[in-house]
């Protein structure tokens, strides 16, 4: 009777711990998306390529970019004033080893030369952990109706 009671509070001990490592590496990985669409309504090219892999891809619109192709398209809204205000929702968030899975409900309020935009996608991530950070390699976009 013993024997099981202290295994079984072994068990939840390192149940509890399990999970709330989980929680920690699910929250860390949810931060790196936050973090590139931070950078991206900050217009920060350096925030934006600290959050991917060298090979990162985005398909997006029948379209095939890189972060170069990216920061391209944002660049001239870097003369104009510009505000945009992210909401990710996320719905999803797995990983196992050093590889994630991220699917999301992404809306942003964008504002551009006083003119406004709302905006709607829905998205999954790929991630991998590169020198202990989680870091987006693939990014798949669709465009939601308004």
């Amino acid at each position: 009777m013993i024997k099981n009671l202290l295994f079984s509070t072994v068990l939840l001990f390192f149940s509890f711990v399990s999970t709330a490592q989980d929680k920690i590496t699910e929250t860390l990985i949810q931060h790196s998306i936050v973090k590139l669409f931070d950078g991206i309504s900050k217009l920060d090219d350096d925030l934006m390529r600290a959050q991917i892999t060298d090979d990162y891809l985005l398909i997006e619109d029948g379209k095939v970019w890189t972060m170069d192709s990216l920061i391209n398209v944002l660049k001239p809204l870097k003369k104009v004033e510009y505000k945009r205000v992210n909401k990710i929702n996320f719905l999803r968030t797995e990983y196992q080893g050093d590889m994630a899975w991220v699917y999301y409900d992404n809306s942003a309020d964008i504002m551009a030369n006083n003119k406004p935009r709302a905006a709607h996608w829905l998205e999954s991530a790929v991630l991998v952990k590169q020198r202990g950070e989680w870091k987006i390699k693939f990014m798949h976009v669709t465009r939601l109706k308004q």
